[in-house]
């Protein structure tokens, strides 16, 4: 029997790309934004399973920024991986039975096993931006005189032995995730490549496959990161998440709020939208049509961080559209 992975269509993934950046922009920016826009991007981080908005551990006395560190970085993906391993199991069990009953042989345990890698492949999906951004949020202090405090909870204490820890922890984890699960993902990809002959073969429906031409596409280990694209770029979701690094982690270190700040994010946001109209690289036009006026969004974002920055009130006096607006 074939199973189900746990994703959804090409569009909405294009969408979840851009929710997971925009998602940040908050945390990243430090900007208050006017009436709706917060409430709308607390909705948009439960799309990428922020589950603090849900879950509030700061009335169990758990929470805080240690919290946060805790739920975002190790009881979040504990819970996906678990949930993968449970779909897992549970069709490996039936299709055993079947197996057992005479109506089926055992390729179909590889086939439960690729589905098992597509499963993780989204949950790092969808749990990446949230943990390089909590990551790169812990070294993020305020000196008030010979003192230091955590700017996401004065109650931390920056010149602790317990602070410095969890520093060293969080340069760690930011070698292994942020930067290591591209760069794995990179590796693992490239092996696939050389082990067909050092070509990328094509899906049904065009879209790039690291699996023998004559396999099925489901068969397709990488398929989650690949099929979606135009075979000679099939590396593009590394680029992407290149991009989720450099907008929702390094830009964290340039200095929440500044002007270099938002001057960065808006050179690398301007980098990639050349890069996208350059390429195309999704096999269905509407996508990259999509994904191209999401670049755009994102830009017009870091624009109106500056605008809102300005608070003389005379200034938007001269205006003839209310900082609202």
């Amino acid at each position: 029997p074939r199973s189900t992975p746990l994703y959804s269509s090409a569009a909405s993934d294009v969408y979840k790309r851009q929710y997971q950046i925009l998602g940040q922009a908050g945390n990243v920016l430090d900007l208050v934004f006017p009436y709706p826009v917060p409430q709308l991007v607390d909705f948009i981080k439960l799309l990428f399973l922020d589950v603090r908005k849900i879950v509030m551990l700061d009335c169990w006395d758990i929470g805080g920024f240690y919290g946060k560190i805790v739920t975002n970085i190790v009881v979040v993906p504990a819970v996906l991986v678990g949930v993968c391993l449970l779909i897992y199991i549970s069709q490996k069990r039936t299709l055993m039975a079947v197996i057992e009953a005479g109506a089926a042989d055992t390729s179909g345990v590889e086939v439960l096993q690729v589905k098992l890698k597509q499963n993780l492949f989204l949950g790092i999906f969808l749990v990446y931006p949230t943990i390089t951004t909590t990551l790169f949020r812990v070294p993020q202090c305020q000196e008030f005189g010979e003192e230091s405090f955590h700017e996401d909870d004065y109650t931390i204490d920056c010149g602790t032995t317990k602070f410095q820890a969890t520093v060293t922890f969080a340069v760690l984890v930011i070698i292994l995730i942020p930067i290591g699960v591209p760069a794995i993902f990179m590796v693992l990809m490239l092996r696939a490549k050389r082990s067909i002959g050092g070509v990328v073969n094509e899906t049904a429906l065009g879209g790039a496959k690291l699996a023998p031409d004559d396999a099925d596409d489901e068969s397709d280990t990488y398929g989650f990161l690949i099929r979606d694209y135009r075979p000679q770029y099939w590396y593009h979701e590394i680029v992407t998440y290149s991009r989720k690094l450099l907008l929702g982690g390094i830009s964290v270190v340039m200095g929440r709020g500044t002007m270099a700040q938002t001057y960065f994010v808006i050179s690398a946001e301007a980098f990639y939208l050349m890069h996208h109209m350059r390429t195309y690289p999704f096999v269905i036009y509407k996508h990259n049509v999509m994904e191209a006026l999401g670049h755009c969004a994102l830009m017009l974002l870091y624009a109106i961080s500056l605008i809102l920055r300005n608070d003389d009130a005379d200034d938007w006096r001269a205006e003839w559209f209310p900082p609202q607006a």
